[in-house]
């Protein structure tokens, strides 16, 4: 996706159309719950970051935001997405010797997760 805009068509790269797609005032708010969704999917914040940070680079590049809040607060969406990653909660339940309890846990972490991903959005908005 980096390197995609390095062709002889003359196409932008990936990140750059993709970006265009979130280029709203309201990326302060959004970030944390992408950084939440790549943490949900690949089980890692680091991961998440490697995933979705030229994104929020080059989108708030385009908006005029500080990038550095914006990066700030996807890294802080993709902690809280931790809480709700399949991958977590599979090493808690061997480390804990609990099987097939995997709804329960998501159950029991989501509504505390998004109260969290909203308050850290609401407090990007304020920032920016």
């Amino acid at each position: 996706m980096i390197n995609s805009g390095q062709n002889t068509s003359g196409l932008p790269a990936a990140i750059k159309l993709i970006a265009k797609g979130f280029e709203t005032s309201l990326l302060p708010f959004f970030a944390p719950f992408i950084g939440a969704f790549g943490s949900f999917i690949t089980g890692s914040a680091t991961v998440s970051n490697i995933m979705f940070g030229n994104f929020f680079n080059t989108a708030s590049i385009d908006l005029g935001l500080n990038v550095a809040v914006i990066l700030a607060l996807g890294v802080v969406g993709a902690a809280a997405g931790n809480m709700i990653a399949l991958a977590d909660i599979l090493a808690a339940e061997a480390v804990t010797k609990i099987k097939n309890s995997e709804i329960q846990i998501i159950k029991g972490v989501i509504v505390p997760c998004v109260i969290y991903l909203i308050l850290v959005g609401l407090i990007g908005i304020l920032i920016i």
